[in-house]
């Protein structure tokens, strides 16, 4: 799982940004939704490791 930094925010941030200028109709988008924000998604994957964080 990967580990949240501020790097890994930026270069998501990047990715999604990148593809959500290729979406060109409403399938696309929602493909992308599933991509970043699904069960197995980037986004989704990066959230989970939250909790493995130290808490200081």
């Amino acid at each position: 799982m990967p580990e949240i930094n501020d790097l890994n925010v930026n270069a998501l941030r990047e990715k999604f940004a990148a593809a959500l200028k290729a979406v060109s109709n409403l399938d696309e988008l929602d493909e992308l939704r599933v991509r970043f924000t699904g069960k197995k998604g980037d986004l989704t994957l990066l959230l989970r490791s939250l909790g493995k964080m130290a808490k200081n």
